[in-house]
């Protein structure tokens, strides 16, 4: 049959209408027109594939790659990085109207010189990628993602982590490479938390630098290895941060010491646990928190007991970062958006807004 792609889904997928039920189809661009097949029924919406692009975008990307739908990290690769950017912003736009009934009157967009190979940490099984959204495995002669040298031959999970060295190993190897940020030296091992594309990264800890608090009280929540913490600790009169990954929490501690910081205690807690028990002060919060994002046991002791007068909130899910805004807007209001093209060519984005107490 032949339909014209008139949105996307929270995928990236192009969605067309047949008799008001959706198709979701791998690799369409809105305004295409294409011939499709339907090879999955569901009872609220089918899935197409593509048989011919009859009327192309001037956004659609020439080259053609070899697999994409099956590799985890290329949903939007079919797209110029001009459309990749549209559906990002539009999706941030709509997870905030719809999840946290919120207009976003200005949105903020860093995008990186990188398009490719910007990863600094691959993860491989027997020398496979696995196919996205399974456990098969897929042999990728150039992933476009991350220009890391692997070894096809090493049995297992074996992580690979690209820094100031090449480290590999499995997640409970005892190794760790080092990396440099605004004049500061990390340690890193291969099972801690560390973003991977370092350009954007930076762009967005500059961004959170900008608003945390002057000579006040900063807690940094789902801190990871530091990089945040040590890096607003000059600004700060002290910094707490806590985080319950313990290979994270080690690293943390040892930064502390290599970068001879004197403020900053790092605490190794679950952050609902902390936040419970803990009865200091603390004029900024900073929270980086996983794609599920903050508890409602964390959002509402936040609210009732630490009463901060800013929160920084980074999330690598804007639609979790929406729900929680949701229930932090009847006492905060976003003073700033912005969002980071970490993620070229994957469906994911990397997100900030900053609340402000309201008066």
């Amino acid at each position: 049959m032949t339909v014209t792609i008139e949105k996307y889904n929270q995928n990236g997928e192009g969605v067309a209408f047949l008799n008001n039920k959706p198709i979701y189809i791998f690799g369409g661009i809105k305004g295409e027109e294409l011939e499709i097949a339907i090879t999955t029924e569901k009872e609220k919406y089918s899935i197409g594939k593509i048989v011919k692009i009859i009327q192309p975008s001037i956004n659609r990307r020439l080259e053609i790659i070899k697999d994409a739908n099956l590799i985890g990290g290329y949903e939007l690769i079919h797209m110029n990085r001009e459309e990749q950017l549209n559906f990002k912003k539009e999706r941030v736009l709509n997870d905030f109207a719809n999840i946290a009934k919120t207009e976003l009157k200005t949105l903020d967009v860093f995008v990186g010189k990188k398009e490719f190979y910007y990863r600094n940490k691959i993860t491989l099984h027997d020398g496979y990628f696995y196919q996205k959204q399974t456990k098969d495995k897929i042999k990728i002669d150039d992933y476009k993602l991350s220009s890391i040298k692997y070894d096809e031959n090493l049995q297992g999970e074996i992580i690979y982590r690209q820094l100031d060295t090449l480290i590999s190993g499995t997640k409970k190897s005892n190794i760790s490479t080092t990396d440099s940020m605004f004049g500061l030296k990390f340690n890193v091992g291969i099972g801690s938390f560390y973003q991977i594309n370092k350009e954007v990264a930076e762009e967005a800890y500059k961004d959170i630098k900008k608003f945390v608090i002057p000579n006040g009280k900063t807690l940094d929540l789902y801190s990871g290895i530091g990089t945040i913490a040590i890096y607003v600790s000059d600004i700060s009169e002290s910094v707490v941060a806590v985080e319950n990954n313990k290979d994270s929490y080690k690293n943390a501690v040892d930064n502390i010491v290599q970068n001879q910081i004197t403020n900053t205690r790092f605490i190794k807690a679950d952050v609902d646990i902390f936040l419970k028990k803990n009865n200091s002060h603390f004029n900024t919060f900073i929270v980086d928190p996983p794609r599920e994002g903050m508890s409602v046991k964390a959002i509402k002791i936040l609210i009732l007991k630490f009463k901060p007068e800013r929160i920084i909130y980074l999330s690598c899910n804007p639609g979790t970062q929406a729900s929680d805004f949701a229930k932090l807007k009847r006492h905060y209001k976003i003073i700033y958006s912005k969002i980071y093209d970490m993620f070229p060519q994957t469906k994911h984005i990397e997100s900030l807004i900053v609340l402000e107490k309201r008066k």
